[in-house]
């Protein structure tokens, strides 16, 4: 992809713009930078509930948890998905605590743990270890009660047992001032809803689980079904996602770009890819262009073959 000139930052400027809003961020789940603009088509309508949902639990007499389970293939915005939803949590629960600094906890996993009992040995394990990573002070007693539950359960017990200290652990934080959420990503196996349901059922917080396709939500699970887009909606999201960082028009035409991908079907990562590498190609080799079909065309190409275009 080409690096963009002196020039064509300068050019964005003419945007309003400071840097590339197509080319695709790598999200972290488990930090608290803000997210990308989102567009809300597809499987991100349901997004626009998540407040709703959460201020429901979080104000509930009996606090519940929330369960969602963010399904699709790869590129269509699962991570952006589950950010968004943790992103929900953590507001909601500073507005409901009146702490706008209280820190939210959400561990992350080690990757290749497999087998439900195994997975949850390992994220309870992660979860006792967190507050001393972020100074927080745990009881001693508490802190001792966690590590011999998570030492001593087997396969047999670990539901419940988990599920005691999973809510005494809650206890403890709010009393401290902070929370923790629950992310697990990538998840294949659907015997794990079962425990993971079971044992925050009572904590008051979100659970998240992101997966390919190969887990469905059960009952007491919010799924968040995320696809591909093809033809006319491809051109909507690349005119919303443009709109939503700038008032200036994208510089392109609408109807060649809609003829572009009339039969096109991408994830949302690989159309922003496409569109990043499409601007930097007009930005630094032809600006002062108007772009037809034909030309237009080309640069896409050259933009999924992932070679860097010359000036013509």
């Amino acid at each position: 992809m080409l690096e963009l000139t002196e020039e064509a930052l300068r050019r964005l400027g003419d945007y309003d713009l400071a840097s590339d809003p197509f080319e695709p961020p790598e999200i972290d789940v488990y930090s608290e930078e803000d997210l990308p603009k989102l567009v809300f088509m597809d499987g991100f309508q349901a997004l626009a509930q998540i407040d709703t949902l959460v201020r429901n639990a979080l104000s509930a007499r009996r606090r519940r948890t929330s369960y969602f389970v963010v399904s699709g293939q790869s590129g269509t915005g699962r991570s952006a998905a589950a950010k968004f939803i943790l992103n929900s949590y953590m507001r909601i629960w500073r507005e409901v605590e009146g702490n706008g600094e209280a820190p939210l906890l959400i561990p992350k996993l080690p990757e290749n743990h497999f087998g439900e009992y195994q997975v949850m040995k390992s994220w309870m394990s992660m979860l006792r270890v967190d507050p001393a990573k972020n100074e927080i002070a745990i009881n001693k007693e508490v802190n001792a009660a966690f590590q011999g539950a998570i030492r001593d359960a087997d396969e047999n017990t670990y539901i419940a047992d988990y599920g005691e200290q999973a809510r005494a652990w809650a206890k403890e934080l709010r009393g401290l001032g902070a929370a923790y959420a629950v992310c697990l990503e990538e998840v294949a196996e659907q015997k794990l809803l079962g425990p993971v349901k079971s044992i925050f059922d009572e904590v008051g917080t979100v659970c998240v689980i992101t997966t390919n396709g190969k887990v469905v939500a059960e009952n007491g699970w919010t799924r968040i079904d995320l696809s591909t887009l093809s033809g006319i909606e491809i051109s909507d999201f690349i005119w919303d996602y443009w709109a939503k960082h700038t008032e200036k028009a994208l510089p392109f035409n609408r109807a060649v770009v809609d003829g572009a991908f009339a039969k096109r079907t991408h994830p949302v990562r690989k159309i922003r890819t496409l569109m990043s590498a499409v601007l930097r190609h007009k930005l630094v080799l032809a600006p002062d262009t108007d772009w037809d079909a034909k030309q237009f065309q080309y640069a896409l190409s050259v933009a999924e073959a992932g070679v860097t275009p010359v000036a013509p």
